[in-house]
């Protein structure tokens, strides 16, 4: 572990490096005097880094907002375990600063890292996927933070940068929350300015195993006396290609892979066998053979197609390889305060076997208790070439858990301006809809046409849109989104 200190760090893009550095060591002189002043004690006690990353010239002038990583101690101790964070402090704050949103990004897994996200999805810098190994990170204009404060945790802990003790490992959903809530109450608390306040709205996020995370961590929250319910009011859940309620989910495979032409009749009949395997684990509460069936199925379908489960319009594996050596890096290390700790990994195996018979239970049975007696604004969002949290299985669960829902009027959703289609490798015509929509009261669901399972990384334009309209309570209709 490292001195505390506050670092700054330069990425350059085509750009004088030499030219940017001058510039940007006399504006961070000015910068630091005035972010120290507002740093609390305890805050620089928990290895606060102030962060400034430049891509350009042009970005150098006009300064992105400073950043902040950490580790948080839900278990009171730093010497065993912690939980990794960084904030993004958001680039158009509310009129009233106190009320800016703070949205929390959780990756799936379970143990994938929420850098991940962070740096090809939604973060505000993007590393490219499938490219070179070795790559600076660009500029991504479509970053959640655009009116919000968003922050990336790195969890359950061992996962990513975060760490812990073998018995630090979770092994339930309510175990997770647990910690997690435990975790943003330290958070709100050492960052009052960017995630505390009564009346700053928090919004959990996340994709896949989030699904599971998000319901269980609101419940949590939402407990009778819950000390974060006492210092961030909950203004919703934002859930992409929910990994909610497995079961369903699962019995779904054979029939979006046979209606996509992945398999023929034959291997049809060899997928639904293995789901009757799978509902017979699971009736017997054999739940760690149950996750082996599952995810049998999904290799079954990737070996006989050639496809990537989570996105099926895609040949072959995802490559983020590129995160790795990025972060690596001396000076991106050490500007994110994790120089001297162990390599980070996308994910974690030991996090990983540790949830393992816990992977195929569901958390559909929280939604609807969160809309009916806590009001929440609730939107579940899907890429629709997702064969792994397809969207056949997650409309069959909504359905029952709300069943006004299969009711509903479905409309298309336009974005104005959207790159969501040349975004995607379908190419769509201009002035495509974005999406499809149903709503019942405070619950939406969103069918997005450009993407996959990584709906931020496959249409960032149509889901920075999307998360800033479910922010500003607006109705996902007929009608442009700019």
């Amino acid at each position: 572990m490292t001195t505390q200190q506050d670092i700054f760090m330069v990425v350059t893009k085509q750009c004088d490096r030499v030219s940017v550095q001058v510039i940007f060591k006399i504006l961070c002189v000015f910068i630091k005097k005035k972010l120290c002043e507002k740093i609390s004690t305890r805050t620089k006690q928990s290895r606060m880094h102030l962060i400034v990353f430049v891509v350009s010239l042009a970005v150098a002038k006009a300064l992105m907002p400073p950043q902040i990583t950490g580790f948080l101690h839900p278990k009171n101790t730093t010497t065993t375990s912690g939980l990794f964070y960084w904030v993004h402090p958001a680039v158009h704050e509310s009129p009233d600063p106190a009320t800016t949103p703070l949205v929390v990004w959780l990756q799936g897994g379970p143990g994938a890292s929420s850098l991940l996200g962070a740096l090809f999805e939604n973060g505000p810098f993007r590393l490219q996927e499938n490219g070179p190994l070795v790559q600076n990170a660009t500029v991504n204009p479509f970053s959640w933070n655009d009116k919000a404060n968003l922050v990336f945790i790195d969890q359950p802990f061992g996962t990513g940068y975060s760490y812990g003790a073998e018995e630090d490992l979770v092994t339930s959903m309510d175990e997770m929350a647990k910690w997690l809530n435990l975790a943003l109450v330290e958070l709100a608390e050492t960052h009052p300015g960017f995630a505390g306040g009564k009346d700053r709205p928090l919004w959990l996020t996340g994709e896949s195993y989030a699904g599971k995370y998000v319901p269980f961590l609101a419940t949590e929250i939402m407990a009778q006396d819950g000390e974060l319910a006492k210092r961030l009011q909950l203004g919703g859940l934002c859930i992409g290609d929910g990994w909610t309620e497995p079961a369903t989910i699962v019995s779904t495979y054979p029939a979006f892979a046979y209606s996509h032409g992945l398999v023929d009749d034959m291997q049809r009949q060899a997928m639904e066998a293995n789901v009757t395997l799978f509902k017979q684990a699971m009736d017997a509460g054999d739940y760690e053979t149950a996750t082996d069936i599952e995810r049998g199925i999904e290799h079954f379908v990737s070996a006989v197609a050639g496809t990537n489960a989570y996105d099926v319009r895609r040949f072959g594996d995802y490559d983020f390889s590129a995160a790795a050596a990025w972060l690596a890096r001396d000076d991106v290390s050490k500007a994110l305060g994790v120089d001297g700790l162990p390599a980070w990994n996308l994910a974690s195996d030991k996090v990983n076997a540790a949830l393992h018979a816990e992977v195929v239970l569901p958390a559909s049975q929280l939604v609807a208790p969160l809309l009916k007696d806590h009001g929440l604004r609730v939107l579940f969002y899907n890429g629709m070439f997702d064969l792994d949290c397809n969207i056949l299985g997650t409309l069959e669960w909504m359905h029952a858990a709300v069943p006004e829902l299969a009711a509903a009027e479905r409309k298309q959703w336009f974005v104005a301006q959207t790159q969501a289609h040349t975004e995607s490798p379908e190419g769509a015509p201009a002035g495509a809809p974005a999406g499809y929509a149903k709503s019942v009261g405070s619950f939406t669901q969103l069918t997005l046409t450009g993407a996959g399972h990584m709906v931020p990384m496959d249409v960032p334009a149509v889901a920075l849109a999307m998360i800033n309209k479910v922010m500003e309570g607006g109705e996902f209709g007929d009608e442009e989104t700019s």
